[in-house]
């Protein structure tokens, strides 16, 4: 009887390693689509406010630049160039590509 109790606690342990991971994943997918900061750098165009993204104003202007030019047909090197011009801002051109292609930037392109 005392060994059956010991196996069962062992399996107990056993799942709850092997539930651990997804619940640590789930949460995090779940912190990232409601725009929870997670720690790390910002991206492009938010800043931190009561431990979520919220839109910087200076930079967002230049993300909506970024997208209108992206909507107009330029390529990432000419969005690149034209934020340099514009702004004054160097911006690399596979940087432009990155921050365009965030699902929630992807919104934006198309006009959610």
């Amino acid at each position: 009887m005392p060994w059956e109790k010991l196996r069962q606690q062992q399996n107990k342990k056993t799942y709850q390693k092997l539930k651990k991971p997804n619940f640590f994943k789930i949460t995090k997918k779940l912190a990232k689509e409601d725009r929870k900061y997670l720690g790390g750098y910002t991206e492009f165009g938010y800043k931190v406010e009561n431990k979520k993204l919220v839109p910087d104003e200076k930079e967002f202007i230049v993300l909506q630049s970024m997208v209108n030019l992206r909507k107009s047909g330029l390529g990432y090197r000419k969005i690149s160039d034209e934020i340099k011009n514009k702004f004054g801002k160097r911006i690399y051109f596979p940087q432009v590509h990155k921050i365009l292609n965030r699902p929630h930037n992807q919104q934006l392109l198309q006009g959610i």
